[in-house]
């Protein structure tokens, strides 16, 4: 592994589990959906699914985050449902002053 290599991988390490990874990749796709469950949305957080928390244990997908997807990727799509998911992932622990 050259300098390069070894800073870009350096930069890009997580300290997330799979598990963490995994809860939060299936809270993402609930929310995401053209018909949307809050009371899913609502137990994935209870099982501890972390809106700001990476998508992925390493490289690029630790810039990304749930909410940010949202907002970014759905827009048009979520704009009916935002307020609703916003408020549940704010009543579970969801802190914006801290992104």
């Amino acid at each position: 592994m050259n300098e390069y290599e070894f800073e870009c991988t350096h930069c890009y390490e997580g300290d997330y589990t799979l598990e963490e990874v995994d809860m939060n990749n299936k809270l993402y796709e609930e929310c995401v959906k053209e018909e949307i469950d809050l009371n899913v949305i609502e137990e994935l957080l209870k099982e501890s699914a972390d809106p700001l928390v990476a998508t992925a244990v390493s490289a690029w997908g630790l810039l990304d985050h749930i909410y940010g997807d949202i907002l970014c990727d759905t827009q048009d799509m979520l704009s009916k449902n935002l307020p609703e998911i916003t408020e549940l992932f704010l009543k579970y622990g969801m802190d914006i002053s801290n992104p």
